[in-house]
């Protein structure tokens, strides 16, 4: 008689679940769910999730969690239109017969990659900025940095012998290959098909302080979006393995 009753809250539990979920996409589907702005919003989401499985696949397929937090003043109604999404190092199964207890931000520790989006009022990105300590190798790049801040004579020379001895692919004499590595069919979708401009490794911004490595390549393109806009952008890219690290549109196109 228990096991009967136990089967019967587990259907009965995933019964409501399923329900929800018809309900959130039927809310979904007519633009009425609250607090967003209607369905552009909601696919601006999606938009971003798809072009970073697109960037990063390894990340997929590793049961990593995922957590979306909106970036907006409290008073206001939250806009869509500002997020990050984060991939992380999930402790549970939330697809579970037990309670689970209420979700909490992950730990810097967790965190496997951040992205934090900006669109404007059409869905078209103002910026992206990705971070992560392995899959842009945020931690090498700092590292490597510090090395060059610590050598202020070093010669130019000397920092690409210093990249290419610390297993960048993309030193600075590596221009097209880097530009053969950008990932075009992930990106137009986002930015419309674009041409290239400029390409540029940063080796050092020389200050009289003294100077601070860089170290990123940064390439400048100018596209056509979906809605006939002739805009343009800036990418840069990590010298490791050629990974994209930000998209920011020009400001006077916004």
């Amino acid at each position: 008689m228990q096991k009967l009753c136990t089967s019967s809250t587990v259907f009965l539990r995933r019964l409501t679940a399923l329900l929800f979920l018809v309900a959130l996409a039927a809310f979904v589907e007519h633009g009425k769910l609250a607090g967003f702005d209607n369905s552009t919003d909601l696919s601006q989401v999606s938009s971003a999730r798809i072009l970073l499985r697109e960037l990063y696949p390894e990340l997929s397929g590793k049961g990593y969690g995922g957590r979306l937090i909106l970036d907006g003043s409290y008073d206001a109604e939250m806009s869509l239109r500002n997020f990050a999404l984060v991939v992380w190092k999930a402790k549970r199964i939330l697809n579970t017969d037990k309670d689970v207890p209420p979700p909490s931000l992950p730990l810097p520790e967790e965190r496997i990659l951040t992205a934090s989006f900006e669109f404007d009022s059409r869905g078209v990105i103002n910026s992206l900025h990705v971070s992560s300590p392995e899959i842009v190798h945020d931690t090498r790049n700092e590292d490597l940095r510090r090395t060059v801040d610590q050598h202020q004579k070093w010669t130019d020379a000397q920092v690409e012998k210093a990249l290419r001895d610390g297993g960048a692919k993309y030193a600075p004499q590596e221009r097209d290959a880097l530009l053969r590595a950008i990932p075009r069919e992930a990106l137009e979708p986002q930015l419309g098909r674009y041409k290239v401009e400029s390409a540029e490794f940063r080796m050092r911004h020389r200050q009289p302080s003294g100077n601070l490595a860089e170290l990123y390549w940064e390439v400048s393109v100018a596209s056509e979006v979906r809605d006939g806009r002739r805009l343009a952008w800036s990418m840069t890219f990590e010298p490791f393995d050629g990974r994209l690290t930000s998209i920011i549109r020009d400001m006077t196109d916004r």
